[in-house]
């Protein structure tokens, strides 16, 4: 969110230059089959089976001792070769006089002693020969053809003026001088000559004081390095006095010391000796302070210097003053100041008005103290204080008190808490961007921030929600709330201005679907790698995603996954569907209310009119008889007849039943069951007449008009029905006492018609002289013997009585009277 504000001329660093002349291999990165990397592999020779069409081929950090034409002349499209980091020892340049599309060529890191030169490719960009053994700098006259070159890496351990004037016409972007065994004849001045290149970068010996000597000119000269500087107070002018011709140059501009040790003394007289020259931008990486620390003179004479970067400082002064090493740093008349990775423990505020725009001290070990009632720094608008020692956002608030012009202050990767009992924070009004990722900040801290806030970075804390009640947060514009534990995802009601929310990485599960229509301003939403519980209330924030903008929500939909229930676990938020009934309140309540009234109707109809709670019980009932039947043997349920005949009637009709059906069958022998006699008292009504079924051999019914519209009768038909249906009918006798058409029986006793209609009956004669034949057919059909001596039931079929009456005028199908 906080960027440092870096000269771009800091790009003579040879990372950059290798990241230009690399444009190459990035061109053919994705084409793995031009790309052969054996780097690594312990080759002591190139290998003969390489593709030829290979492009790219990297066979650095090996064995290999020597190069032959052979080796890389089949490779006619070969554009990178790498071969750092091995043992070649000779080189012979017409072993490349095949390879014309070559563009990079590193031999760094050799053992070379000579080369042999010869017409070289011209596309060549890239020609590194640094870090051998030559004595002389490896230059041919024939290098002087390479109009292309870029980059020329050399070295040597002497040095002659004109080594370079082969290649002095041409316009180098960097050479690379290496100069790590060079040494000096005693009484003998050497001078080079470099007249056109933009970067210059020199590595001298790491473990020797600096002692080159060596008159270096160049002409337009942007951006000077030197490597491995190792200075104390004897041989610091020797340094000094080989930098004069170097820097003296109006084109010098950015100037960079890499792996420096020196002493505080040295260290201090390098920075005046810069403070008037041309340079602007000084950095310094990798210093290390040895011996003492004492306060030593400085003037700040007026300075070009517009930014001093100290990078990764090793102090190996244990005791010194503090004062005599901050207040060097803190008095310099210079915009941008960075002291980064260094052990400091405070920084001093400006004595006087300072002209410090960009203060940078990330990884130090600053605390709540620095800066404290400090006024002097009005000019600063760029404040970064990561990964130090702050602990209260309270006392950090008050920090900025004087900081008049104070923008961007970045405070993320400390120990900030805010306790509101502190008191309320003071923050300068012109801090427009804060970041205070990394801490271990609450939803406290949503009442501690700059009243003109635009772009706020808060992710990584243990913040849970947004207070409601917060104010102040109008001119918000961009919010970072990341790797938190918010479980909802807050609305725009106070935040108006909202247009950037990053938000992932938290505890969100169900984001509300209103979220677009409360952000009107909303430009990116990065919401993604929360746990989203697939759910209707997902269901509606899917669809308001899908009504705006791709731009808008990030990462959509790679990044938005189901988490819950486990069976849409991993489920890409846009392949989740849920039906509109199951998340539609109103008509999923019409869907099942409207058909659940409407049965609820029906089943009260069919109650009412067929009493069908009545045959539920009956049916109920009925089994329970039977499974308890089922459970007696065969021959116990045929002991179990004790009588002839169950006879079914209505008390309408008692007196033809008790006047004339009983006498006439008992006078026979006949054994006839009434409910009069024969029911259990204790047990009901529907148990009575299925025992008295069960224990009867037949079933008799009177049909009458009033066995129709009786209340009980009409359901013994149908248990009678029932009980015997899986045997045979035959063991059911309707008797006609009287006319019933099947139109006048009622539809809610539908077994009593379907009896009527599917069993012959025996109809009761008016006419008196025609009973006889009415009662032979009835004796017939119940002639049987209960019980023989063998304990089984004798019973003579319809076909015996069919045979006894055979020729006759009667009918065991209808009988009426002749």
């Amino acid at each position: 969110m906080i960027k440092d504000k870096e000269s771009p001329i800091r790009s003579c660093h040879f990372v950059y230059i290798v990241a230009l002349v690399f444009g190459t291999i990035i061109q053919f990165s994705d084409e793995s089959e031009f790309v052969v990397d054996m780097s690594k592999t312990s080759l002591v020779h190139v290998p003969k089976d390489l593709p030829p069409n290979t492009k790219v081929l990297d066979l650095s950090q090996n064995n290999i001792s020597e190069l032959h034409l052979s080796d890389v002349s089949f490779l006619s499209g070969l554009k990178v070769l790498r071969l750092s980091h091995n043992r070649i020892q000779g080189l012979d340049i017409s072993i490349f006089k095949f390879n014309h599309d070559l563009e990079y060529l590193d031999l760094s890191h050799n053992q070379l002693q000579k080369i042999s030169c010869h017409p070289i490719t011209t596309s060549l960009k890239h020609l590194d020969l640094s870090f051998n053994d030559f004595d002389a700098l490896p230059i041919c006259k024939e290098f002087g053809n390479l109009t292309q070159l870029n980059f020329l890496g050399l070295s040597a351990t002497k040095l002659e003026q004109l080594d370079l004037l082969p290649v002095a016409h041409l316009h180098l972007s960097c050479i690379l001088l290496d100069l790590e065994d060079y040494y000096m004849k005693e009484n003998k001045k050497e001078s080079l000559q470099i007249l056109n290149t933009k970067k210059l970068h020199l590595v001298f010996h790491p473990n020797s004081f600096f002692s080159v000597q060596v008159k270096i000119s160049v002409n337009s000269l942007g951006c000077l390095q030197l490597t491995n500087i190792k200075v104390n107070d004897d041989n610091c002018q020797v340094l000094l006095k080989f930098l004069s011709e170097l820097t003296g140059r109006p084109t010098l501009l950015n100037f960079t010391l890499n792996h420096m040790e020196t002493t505080w003394k040295c260290l201090v007289k390098v920075f005046q000796f810069l403070w008037p020259k041309p340079v602007e931008y000084l950095n310094i990486y990798n210093l290390t302070i040895v011996k003492s620390i004492n306060e030593e003179d400085f003037t700040y004479y007026k300075t070009t210097l517009k930014s001093l970067k100290i990078e990764y400082v090793t102090n190996e002064v244990f005791i010194f003053s503090q004062t005599a090493l901050y207040t060097v740093f803190s008095e310099m008349n210079i915009p941008m100041l960075t002291i980064s990775d260094t052990p400091f423990i405070h920084m001093l505020c400006p004595q006087e008005p300072s002209t410090f725009k960009f203060l940078n001290f990330t990884q130090n070990a600053l605390t709540d103290s620095v800066f404290q009632n400090c006024d002097t720094l009005t000019r600063l608008e760029t404040l970064i204080l990561q990964k130090n020692e702050l602990k209260d956002l309270f006392k950090t608030s008050l920090m900025t008190k004087g900081m008049l012009s104070l923008e961007t202050l970045d405070v993320s990767w400390n120990s900030l808490e805010y306790d509101r009992r502190n008191g309320n924070c003071t923050w300068v009004g012109s801090i427009v961007v804060l970041n205070l990722s990394s801490n271990a900040l609450t939803d406290s801290v949503f009442r501690c921030l700059p009243p003109r806030i635009k772009v706020l970075d808060l992710h990584n804390n243990r913040i849970r929600s947004i207070p409601k009640d917060v104010t102040g947060l109008e001119t918000l514009q961009e919010l970072n709330l990341a790797s938190n534990s918010l479980a909802h995802l807050p609305g725009c009601g106070i935040l108006s201005s909202l247009s950037i929310l990053i938000i992932d990485y938290n505890s969100i599960s169900s984001p509300s679907a209103d979220f677009f229509q409360s952000c009107q301003k909303i430009r990116s939403l990065k919401a993604g790698n929360n746990p989203f519980q697939c759910s209707c209330e997902l269901r509606e924030f899917i669809q308001s995603v899908g009504q705006v903008s791709s731009d808008v929500v990030e990462g959509w939909p790679e990044s938005y996954k189901c988490d819950y229930p486990e069976s849409y676990k991993g489920t890409p938020l846009k392949d989740f569907h849920v039906s509109e009934l199951s998340c539609n309140t109103a008509l999923l309540i019409v869907t099942i209310v409207v058909p659940g009234l409407v049965l609820a109707v029906a089943v009260t109809v069919l109650c009412i009119y067929l009493d069908l709670p009545w045959y539920l019980r009956m049916v109920c009932q009925w089994t329970q008889t039977r499974r308890r039947a089922r459970n007696v043997p065969l021959e116990e349920r045929q002991r179990t007849l004790q009588f002839h005949a169950f006879i079914s009637y209505s008390g309408h009709d008692s007196a033809w039943v008790k006047n004339e059906l009983i006498p006439n069958l008992e006078k026979e022998d006949i054994r006839i069951c009434l409910h009069e006699r024969n029911f259990v008292a204790g047990k009901s009504i529907v148990e009575n007449i299925i025992n008295c079924i069960e224990k009867s051999y037949k079933s008799i019914f009177v049909l009458s008009p009033s066995f129709v519209q009786t209340e009980w009768c009409h359901y013994e038909p149908y248990f009678a029905h029932r009980s015997l249906f899986h045997e045979s009918l035959d063991y059911i006798i309707l008797i006609l006492l009287e006319p019933i058409p099947l139109y006048c029986i009622p539809t809610r006793y539908p077994k009593l018609k379907a009896l009527m209609e599917k069993k012959a009956y025996l109809e009761w004669p008016q006419d008196r002289r025609k009973c006889g034949l009415f009662w032979a057919n009835l004796r017939a059909a119940l002639h049987v013997n209960l019980l023989d001596t063998t304990g089984t039931c004798e019973l003579q079929t319809f076909t015996e009585l069919n045979e006894v009456f055979r020729g006759s005028a009667v009918s065991l199908i209808r009988t009426d009277c002749l």
